[in-house]
């Protein structure tokens, strides 16, 4: 399994030796990993010295540096951009997509989300909840113009937790939590797209006018019940101590390493990334008529 490498705190330089990462602080050397085992690494910090060798090098093995703030949201990323030898066929793909075949995207992702999200409040016991976001899930419409997806979520999240309400922006444990697990697979999603040779910034409904990373936004929709009832499933460990312990990012990263059925299929999630965003390729170019997006 690919490592995850999280850095909190300050005063930390990353720098590269050969083909390895570097993490020293106080001169005394942290840690050191081949960039090929490398995932991503994740940083909140405010003083850490990266060296422009080890940009490069991140760029030549497509590992994403996804900058954090203080509640655990990315705000920033650096992805290598225009090196797979299919890009500029990916990218007409993109640009020459209709609008119908775009709407129906969204839509199909967006059903899908819902879908899950029933499935997760099904898992816990919430059998009347579960049954009126099937309802929703059937209810949505071309781009969603009905908006089912906000309706469901304030029945979906007001249900998952007690006295819970979802912020992005939130320092609660809880929150917490999940946006920093909606980073990791953000940040798969993100090498995915990236390593497919599409190009990020042309989403299906986030617009490229405020987040240069719409597509990888759009198509995380459906996997974020994953994080949700990854998280509920493992809710004592995490509010243990009420804080995003080392200890808890360790049992987040986890996720990634939980196997899913994915077309009849035993994968973990990050497999089941790759095949997703090469079945958006195949819907693009009109090979198949739905995307085969990944269900709880």
């Amino acid at each position: 399994m690919w490592r995850i490498i999280d850095i909190t705190g300050d005063n930390y330089n990353l720098i590269c030796n050969q083909e390895n990462l570097v993490i020293v602080k106080n001169n005394e050397e942290k840690l050191r990993a081949h960039f090929s085992d490398i995932n991503s690494i994740i940083t909140h910090s405010y003083s850490i010295l990266i060296t422009g060798v080890l940009m490069q090098k991140l760029i030549d093995y497509n590992i994403p540096l996804i900058i954090c703030d203080r509640t655990h949201n990315p705000v920033g990323i650096l992805l290598q951009t225009f090196k797979h030898s299919e890009y500029g066929n990916r990218l007409q793909l993109q640009i020459s997509a209709s609008k119908p075949l775009i709407k129906k995207a969204w839509k199909q992702i967006i059903q899908t989300k819902i879908f899950n999200q029933a499935k997760v409040l099904s898992k816990i016991g919430k059998k009347e909840e579960s049954d009126l976001l099937i309802k929703y899930s059937k209810e949505v419409k071309s781009f969603d113009k009905t908006n089912r997806e906000s309706v469901a979520s304030r029945v979906y999240f007001s249900t998952l937790f007690e006295n819970f309400r979802r912020n992005s922006n939130g320092n609660d444990i809880i929150n917490a939590s999940l946006n920093y697990t909606y980073t990791i697979i953000r940040s798969c999603v993100a090498r995915s797209v990236v390593g497919s040779g599409l190009n990020p910034s042309l989403g299906i409904f986030h617009s490229y006018k405020h987040n240069y990373f719409c597509l990888i936004d759009d198509l995380i929709e459906p996997l974020r019940p994953f994080v949700d009832l990854y998280v509920k499933n493992n809710i004592a460990e995490i509010t243990k101590n009420n804080i995003l312990t080392s200890e808890v990012k360790h049992l987040l990263v986890k996720i990634l390493e939980k196997d899913f059925d994915y077309n009849s299929e035993q994968l973990n999630l990050t497999n089941i990334i790759q095949k997703y965003v090469y079945s958006y390729i195949e819907y693009l170019s009109k090979q198949t008529k739905k995307i085969s997006i990944p269900m709880l």
